[in-house]
């Protein structure tokens, strides 16, 4: 009996003991299959190549709308060069690379996804480009284009307006106060083109007040002149050297304020580009270490 009892007792033991391998076994976690794990990481390369070529387009586009935009901003600064053109090729490439941007996230999705299927628990890449990040950057780039025109004819009035009093006054100087009047009209006229100036600079008003001096003090000595009244010529000379003693200050402060409001009317999308071609390299770069 008691070598029975102990037989039962051997094969209870037995019986536990596979129960408890048995059970840790299925606590292991399962071999990978490698030919599982090839094809994913085949995939994985394939679909990262794939978004590394949809990523250089972006960046391509990119680099196209920020050379336009800025080639277009310096032409409005300069006032010499119509800045419409480059501003429109800028809008141009700035909506072709949002295209491309749609079809770049839907790669990066593709290479996420994957790639946490293959590298479980590795960081994520940083995010491309989404189209969100570029819309209405080309309505931003044309309306530049719209308003450069206008700006700059109203800097080369600005310029004109000078250009014509200095004509004017050589003539006084020669004593041929008739051909000044004219000289005169002309740079009233590229004046009024400055005044109508729809948002101007808040140093607009006191350029126009230093100009209309002068141009007043200058015509009265024309008049005065003509009509042979050398006091009153006299007078109206006085008049125009306190004006003028304003006129640097004043001419330089237009200058500074049309530098500046022709540099803002790009910079908002122009920024907003070098931004979305920063995430560009930046995601691009880090799909090459999945490639490499």
């Amino acid at each position: 009996m008691i070598g029975s009892g102990a037989s039962a007792g051997g094969r209870n033991t037995g019986i536990v003991g596979a129960l408890l391998l048995g059970s840790l076994l299925t606590l292991r976690p399962a071999a990978a299959d490698p030919t599982l794990t090839a094809s994913r990481q085949a995939t994985l390369l394939r679909l990262a190549a794939a978004d590394d070529a949809r990523l250089a387009a972006v960046a391509a586009a990119l680099e196209r709308a920020i050379d336009a935009g800025r080639r277009g901003a310096a032409r409005i600064i300069q006032g010499e060069t119509p800045p419409a053109a480059d501003l429109e090729q800028a809008a141009d490439a700035a909506a072709r690379a949002m295209q491309l941007g749609a079809d770049s996230q839907r790669a990066d999705a593709a290479v996420d996804g994957t790639r946490l299927a293959v590298m479980p628990g590795q960081p994520a890449l940083p995010a491309g480009p989404h189209s969100a990040d570029l819309s209405g950057v080309d309505g931003q780039l044309r309306d530049a284009a719209a308003a450069s025109g206008g700006f700059v004819e109203r800097r080369h009035a600005a310029a004109e307006t000078l250009e014509a009093m200095r004509a004017a006054l050589a003539a006084l100087d020669r004593g041929d106060a008739a051909a000044a009047i004219p000289t005169l009209d002309r740079a009233d006229a590229a004046r009024r083109v400055v005044r109508a100036w729809p948002e101007p600079p808040v140093v607009l008003p006191f350029w126009l007040r230093t100009t209309d001096r002068m141009l007043s003090a200058a015509r009265d000595i024309a008049d005065a002149t003509l009509a042979g009244d050398a006091a009153a010529a006299r007078r109206a000379g006085r008049a125009y050297r306190r004006a003028a003693t304003h006129a640097r200050r004043a001419d330089t402060a237009l200058a500074l304020a049309i530098s500046e409001s022709g540099a803002a009317l790009a910079s908002v999308p122009l920024r907003r580009l070098a931004e979305a071609l920063d995430a560009t390299s930046e995601r691009r770069a880090a799909v090459a270490s999945v490639l490499h």
